[in-house]
């Protein structure tokens, strides 16, 4: 079984916008950070549990702070730190690492990760509120890490229920998958593959009532569709382990059909960051790009604040050259019509080179503004 470079150190930690864990008596419910207190209503935290795509795994590093952007050091183990590692359970300002896993040293290569641009997308979008991610996460993890058996899963219960009085916590985002792939070396009838939904399932359904938030929503991630390097590698959607990542994408897709407030992401362009060769991580480039997509869901969702000004600006908010008159049409992303981004099999690269076969074509799709998206509705000539 090759595994790459996956290694099994956990990093965990919780970002939150200016908060900090005491409430003297009488006051308003809140936390407090640097001796300000931010009032619940002010205070909207999201959940992310995830493996080394979502710890992060390319540079450079955001490491500029943000008065709004917090995160709550989850573990006493900080991988390669040499330094003084930040207590557990202690606010830290929310930059990158947002976790400490092996490959991540606060004091060495500081990697970017995708709750970072996340995190500051937020807080630009919605003007006087604070927001913050909790971050579970460590290399190699697959989803069986988050069942309700696990330490991980009871620590983030407990976490939850410490945070509840004092801020809105307004759902869980999950970056899986890749890893279910490489334990299984391709055998579409692994278990942790062929469960995968059920897991997911019975951990959601357990976390809503044991948080007591029955209709937290949930966002998951679909597995990346430019995984590897060409077609012959194992992590390709057409290479020799897709029997497994067909079967995997297809428990994805119930997700939004079958667990109730819950959408699935498309990966089509995000693109993939080279570790020995894996293309197993999103790439900067990726990472930002997954973090709008995701910041545009919860607005057209209202998954966050209620929004003072138009959802989607009807000014020209973006502006894209076309190449041989593809088919091209804007859409307002909402996650819950993945399959205008997916079903299409969109899979294509930057530069506007279809990823794989080498022929011109136009971007699979083009964010123009929150929320807004030029997408080229295509198929391959051999869909999966």
């Amino acid at each position: 079984m090759r595994m790459g470079s996956l290694h099994k150190i956990s990093c965990a930690c919780i970002a939150l916008a200016c908060c900090g864990l005491g409430m003297p008596f009488g006051q308003t419910p809140g936390v407090t950070l640097g001796g300000k207190l931010v009032p619940r209503d002010s205070m909207y935290v999201y959940l992310l549990w995830g493996n080394s795509v979502l710890s992060g795994r390319d540079t450079p590093a955001d490491t500029i702070t943000n008065n709004y952007a917090w995160k709550y050091v989850m573990t006493s183990t900080c991988g390669t730190y040499k330094g003084t590692c930040p207590p557990q359970y202690s606010w830290q300002p929310g930059i990158d690492p947002m976790c400490f896993d092996s490959k991540n040293p606060l004091n060495g290569a500081i990697k970017y990760s995708p709750a970072t641009p996340f995190l500051k997308r937020l807080a630009k979008d919605y003007p006087g509120y604070h927001f913050g991610v909790a971050q579970l996460s460590g290399s190699a993890w697959k989803f069986t890490n988050y069942l309700p058996t696990s330490g991980d899963y009871k620590a983030m219960v407990a976490q939850v229920d410490s945070l509840k009085p004092k801020a809105h916590i307004a759902g869980i985002i999950m970056i899986f998958n890749i890893v279910e792939i490489q334990y299984s070396n391709g055998d579409s009838t692994y278990a942790d593959v062929v469960n995968y939904f059920n897991n997911i399932d019975t951990t959601i359904t357990h976390f809503r009532r044991d948080v007591g938030i029955d209709s937290l929503p949930l966002i998951q991630s679909d597995y990346p569709v430019l995984g590897g390097k060409d077609t012959t590698s194992d992590y390709s959607i057409k290479g020799p382990w897709a029997p497994a990542i067909r079967v995997l994408m297809h428990n994805n897709a119930k997700i939004p059909q079958l667990i109730k407030n819950a959408v699935l992401i498309p990966t089509d362009s995000l693109t993939m960051y080279t570790e020995d060769g894996l293309y197993t991580h999103y790439n900067h480039n990726g990472d930002y790009k997954w973090a709008n997509r995701v910041a545009d869901s919860i607005s057209a969702r209202h998954w966050g604040p209620a929004k003072t000004t138009t959802e989607v600006p009807t000014q020209a908010c973006g502006s894209y050259r076309t190449k041989a008159s593809p088919t091209l049409r804007k859409v307002f992303f909402n996650g819950a019509n993945n399959e205008v981004f997916s079903a299409a099999e969109a899979v294509f690269l930057p530069d506007g080179r279809r990823a794989f076969q080498g022929s011109n074509a136009q971007l699979s799709t083009i964010r123009l503004c929150p929320g807004v998206y030029l997408v080229r509705v295509h198929k391959l000539e051999t869909k999966q």
